[in-house]
């Protein structure tokens, strides 16, 4: 009998560089980079990190702006062993010096002047990394199932944020069952939206990356400006984009007529009637999905053919129970509102 191997996604990812380094990897304003040279940099970064003292389960604060080197820093963190923090730059500075407080973060990445009120004692500046420190070897740092991924701030009913720790066995979990249904392969081009401090954003800028696809990473104002979306997408020629109903509507409202080539998979908050009417016969596929941040982003999903029938949440993802019951824990009939209890993986 041959052991199983746990890999992570950063080392499926790596093995795709490997694979096809010139394949290009992810496209930003206009400028592209090829896996081999992702991986490069990304492993310039680990290795500045692991210098500075990251280890296996380190938490590391990431506050950097939506960039190439901004998932070469993910990627960087992960080679390292740490698990990262998001501090979204756009975000108010309290609740930044917030997380940053409540994770206790020793370690930061960044690029230029932080926006933190108490810079943790260890920073890598992306800014002063010069081109050519490029070649660099690899790390092994092989992080295993239990190991943290990310911890993702939430705000919770209090409104405080609260963080919620993520493993990789989850997260592999997660994408394994995604690259299955809805699908994606490696002929295929994914634009991602999503801030990297909401937890979608796992699917948009790690599923691609260990199939082998092709990221089309929209810059901050085009996220919130339909036209400009729109036209990222049809110039792209998109076949995939995961957002939440506010974004999808946005698209709507800014004249944009939809794509026979793109599924669509919304979640986030409630997908209505009106928005399905809209969006199913726009796209060559609709998903909803659903699911709670401390049961790594969704834990169901559904495709949805018929806008005007009753819009359900799906069906639970690989490795994933779901059970609808009453306050004595007991199954609920048909037709009754419980609880949603989710476990697995």
């Amino acid at each position: 009998m041959t052991d199983v191997v746990f890999l992570t996604a950063v080392r499926l990812f790596e093995q795709r560089a490997a694979q096809h380094p010139d394949r290009t990897a992810l496209l930003f304003k206009g400028g592209s980079v090829s896996y081999g040279e992702l991986d490069r940099r990304a492993n310039v970064i680990a290795q500045r990190l692991r210098e500075a003292g990251v280890r296996r389960n380190t938490l590391v604060g990431l506050h950097v702006e939506r960039s190439v080197e901004m998932v070469a820093a993910m990627l960087a963190i992960h080679k390292a062993g740490g698990a990262y923090v998001p501090l979204d730059p756009g975000f108010p500075k309290q609740r930044l010096d917030d997380i940053a407080h409540d994770a206790q973060l020793e370690f930061l990445v960044h690029s230029g002047q932080p926006s933190l009120g108490a810079v943790p004692p260890c920073c890598v500046d992306l800014s002063r990394i010069p081109p050519s420190d490029l070649p660099c070897e690899p790390i092994a740092e092989p992080a295993g199932p239990r190991d943290l991924c990310y911890v993702m701030y939430t705000s919770g009913s209090t409104g405080k944020p609260k963080g919620v720790m993520i493993p990789h066995g989850a997260v592999m979990n997660f994408l394994q069952s995604m690259q299955a249904t809805p699908g994606l392969t490696e002929q295929d081009v994914l634009v991602a939206v999503t801030t990297t401090s909401f937890d979608i954003s796992v699917l948009e800028l790690f599923l691609p990356l260990i199939v082998g696809a092709r990221i089309i990473l929209a810059a901050k104002d085009e996220t919130i400006d339909g036209r400009k979306l729109a036209r990222l997408i049809d110039a792209n020629e998109a076949t995939l984009m995961q957002a939440t109903p506010a974004t999808w509507r946005m698209l709507f409202l800014a004249g944009w007529t939809g794509s026979d080539r793109l599924v669509a998979l919304c979640g986030g908050k409630i997908l209505d009637h009106g928005l399905a009417q809209q969006l199913v016969p726009a796209t060559r596929a609709l998903w909803n999905m659903y699911g709670p941040t401390e049961t790594t982003v969704w834990s169901t999903c559904g495709r949805i053919s018929d806008p005007l029938a009753p819009i359900s949440v799906g069906l639970p993802i690989l490795n994933t129970t779901v059970h609808v019951l009453d306050e004595q824990l007991a199954a609920v009939p048909d037709g009754t509102s419980g609880e949603l209890y989710i476990g697995g993986a």
